[in-house]
Parts: C-alpha cells; structure tokens; sequence
C-alpha cells in the first residue's frame, strides 16, 4: 500500500512539473509572438532547450495560424511529418501518439495576438515515455526499498515477540516445578505485564 501510494504521488509530481515545464514553453513561444503588417506571425525568438534541436526527439513546438504552420521546432521535421494541430483539438494537456508513433503529452492553447482578429494556436510536446522511464527508475528503488524495510520490520517483530514472550516460557517452567513437587509457588520477579497471572496462579 504504502509503495503504490509513493508510485501514485511521485507519478503526479513529475506530470505537474511536466506540464508546469510545456506550459513555461508556450508562455515564452506567446512572448515572443508578435503579427506584421502583412498579417503574418513572427516570433523574435525561440525556446533555447536542446532538446527542440534533435530532430523527433519527441519535444516539439508549433505555432499555427489559419490552419498553416508558420513556425516549428527543428525537431519537428518536415510539416508533413511533424504537424501536431491535428493530435490535439482543445486548449490544455492532452496524450496522444505523435510522429513516429511516439505517445505525447501536449499542451495547446489558442490565442488572439494584438494587430489580428484571427487565432493563433500555439503547441508544445513532450515524450511520455520519458516520465514513464522516470517511474520505471522510481518503482525498481521503491520495490528495493520496500523489500528491506518489510524484512527488517519481520525480523524486529520476530525478535519483539520472543522477547516478549520469553517471561512466559519462564512461567510454564516454574509451573512444572510445581507440579513435579520441586517448589511450592511461582516466584513474585516477573514483569509487571504478567505479575497478576502469577499472582492469581500463586492464590490457587
């Protein structure tokens, strides 16, 4: 219980800092964002993360007006291959498979840029199995870890109770005494968790 409760917490963790993560990319990409005289989308920089310069890394970014990309990471490729507008069709973090059949995590959102009535789609991408590499690392530590701790714990209980019950091994024997003739009572130095059993054993 207490590793699936990690696994689910640590799971939720690295998906918010994802998304926290597509969602700073896309404020920097809208940032950036600006329409010319002519109607078209310019963008004075860029996102300065490597990662968008491997070509199918899987993080990706696109800037789409009118249905037509204007602009997109390198690692995107060709527009054919690349075009992420139809894997997701409403603003927020959506999963879908991307380009080479690569799962993504995606976040969208539609914007209206100052000078133009018309929308601006902005999308950054991220490869899901790059957080389920992270949680496969994470579960392999929890099960080592979760094993130690239940072995160790086996071992305290097992040593808890046989010292425990070792006062009472000392009463069976001393009842035998009794009942061979060797002694007449139960002697009064036990522990106070079993003093009135030998007090009540004594009486009889």
């Amino acid at each position: 219980m207490a590793g699936l409760l990690l696994g689910w917490a640590f799971r939720t963790h690295l998906e918010n800092n994802l998304d926290d993560a597509l969602a700073a990319y896309q404020r920097e990409l809208l940032a950036a964002a600006s329409i010319n005289d002519a109607g078209d989308l310019l963008l004075d920089h860029i996102p300065a993360e490597p990662r968008f310069s491997r070509p199918m890394s899987g993080w990706y970014w696109q800037a789409v007006m009118d249905g037509k990309v204007m602009r997109q990471s390198v690692s995107a490729g060709p527009t054919q291959v690349g075009a992420l507008t139809e894997l997701s069709t409403v603003d927020g973090i959506t999963e879908r498979d991307g380009p080479g059949g690569r799962e993504l995590r995606i976040y969208r959102r539609d914007v209206t840029l100052p000078g133009s009535a018309r929308p601006v789609t902005i999308l950054v991408a991220a490869p899901c199995d790059e957080l389920e590499a992270d949680m496969s690392q994470f579960a392999t530590h929890i099960i080592v870890i979760m094993t130690t701790l239940g072995l160790t714990f086996l071992v305290a209980i097992y040593l808890q109770v046989g010292f425990g019950l070792r006062p009472l091994g000392f009463v069976r024997r001393e009842i035998a005494a009794i009942r061979n003739g060797r002694a007449e009572r139960l002697s009064p130095t036990f522990p106070d968790e079993i003093a009135p059993v030998v007090a009540e054993v004594n009486a009889l």
